[in-house]
């Protein structure tokens, strides 16, 4: 295999928390057993983005630089772990920068190579396609803005795409040095462009911008879709239940279907995407209320379809059937029914 070739990861049999006898006793009565950290291997050679990005810039990128960080990581985890064994705050205290920088590192390039496919480039599909559509109003939005603030990172860093699990939306971000968005921003990482010199300098030399256009071509766009549907399926339920269970409330997804039930299910309530669809159902069902769209249509029903009401659009037509099937036609306070 040539050199300029993908390179096998660099395995370890070792399980062992640190150096000294003691730390390993103390791991092994917590019944603790850390596993060192590898270097990934790649799915591709490295030559096999080029022209985008050259081989040897690969090579040094993934061999040199993102070996180097898990490396160090995992002597920085053995001193952070004998710090722990005997109770030194101060020196554990003094490990976290080395913690943030190399297991930042590690992960951050963990993400950038799967990200990156010789088959890449082109436009999303899909639900990510949607999705983008959505929070940007185009791909070619995305596009604009991520390298607007990926080439903006002053010195070294990272430029994001991720995912927001409150809001159910996508977001731009920004992370100095090795930073990982996760820990740092609480977005899930969906793409990542690495800005650090070494991840283009002999290519593009000091034109940042360049490379940024150029790696575009390269993005594989399913590895970024499956991380989008691995963090929704991690947000994909959201079940609260208050006191003695009088308040049920359950989230699919981002935000897409909502649903509460008070007591004893006297009342619940569906909304469905962005509110395009709400119903509300009280005690026995005896009020039934259905909001379509921009509440351009509402349908109320009492009791046993006695009185059926329903609105279009701005209140235009309003028609009320009661229990002797007479039509009436006047304007209603719609509040009083929900």
């Amino acid at each position: 295999m040539s050199m300029l070739c993908r390179s096998a990861p660099i395995r370890s049999c070792a399980a062992r928390l640190g150096l000294s006898l003691g730390v390993a006793g103390v791991a092994r009565a917590a019944g603790v057993a850390r596993q060192k950290h590898t270097l990934p291997d790649l799915s591709y050679d490295y030559g096999a983005l080029e022209p985008h990005i050259c081989a040897e810039i690969m090579q040094l990128h993934h061999s040199k630089h993102h070996a180097t960080y898990v490396s160090n990581l995992n002597v920085t985890e053995e001193k952070y772990t004998e710090a722990l064994a005997k109770g030194d705050v101060s020196l554990q205290v003094a490990l976290q920068p080395a913690l943030k920088f190399n297991g930042g590192g590690h992960l951050n390039h963990s993400i950038f190579w799967t990200n990156l496919s010789p088959s890449g480039g082109g436009e999303p599909q899909g639900a990510l396609k949607d999705a983008i559509q959505r929070d940007f109003g185009s791909f070619q939005n995305l596009q604009q803005r991520m390298s607007a603030a990926t080439v903006a990172v002053q010195g070294s860093g990272w430029g994001w795409l991720g995912y927001d699990t409150e809001s159910g939306r996508l977001r731009i971000a920004a992370c100095a040095n090795q930073d990982p968005l996760q820990a740092t921003t609480g977005l899930v990482p969906l793409l990542g462009i690495d800005v650090w010199e070494h991840a283009y300098y002999l290519q593009y030399k000091n034109v940042r911008p360049d490379y940024v256009k150029a790696i575009w071509n390269v993005i594989n766009w399913e590895n970024v879709s499956d991380r989008l549907k691995a963090a929704q399926k991690d947000q994909s339920l959201l079940c609260v239940a208050h006191r003695d269970q009088s308040l049920l409330c359950v989230a699919h997804r981002d935000q897409s279907l909502l649903c509460v039930a008070h007591r004893d299910q006297s009342l619940l309530c569906v909304a469905h995407r962005d509110q395009s669809l709400l119903c509300v159902a009280h005690r026995d069902q005896s009020l039934l209320c259905v909001a379509h769209r921009d509440q351009s249509l509402l349908c109320v029903a009492h009791r046993d379809q006695s009185l059926l009401c329903v609105a279009h659009r701005d209140q235009s037509l309003l028609c009320v059937f009661d229990e002797a099937q007479i039509q009436t036609r006047f304007p209603l306070k719609w509040s009083s029914y929900l």
